[in-house]
């Protein structure tokens, strides 16, 4: 998902709900309640230890889902979110 369609469903939805949970079981709930609920976004901050795989199973489970990670203090913390 490219960046100009993540500001529009922010412009759109005017709010990003965050996950900030223990447990990626928590996270993936928080996916599917708003995915159901029609609010396609959500952040999971990087104090889930298990949040760039988290992110990446929810991208490619729900595809027109803007899930990104939060959180990112540094480079190596984006590196790993990216991929």
């Amino acid at each position: 998902m490219n960046k100009e369609i993540v500001r529009t469903l922010i412009d759109t939805v005017g709010i990003v709900p965050c996950a900030r949970v223990i447990d990626p079981d928590f996270a993936r709930f928080a996916a599917e309640t708003l995915y159901a609920a029609e609010v396609p976004i959500l952040e999971i901050p990087l104090t889930l230890p298990e949040a760039p795989q988290v992110i990446g199973e929810l991208a490619l489970r729900f595809p027109d889902l803007a899930v990104g990670a939060g959180t990112v203090l540094n480079e190596d913390s984006a590196r790993r979110s990216i991929d």
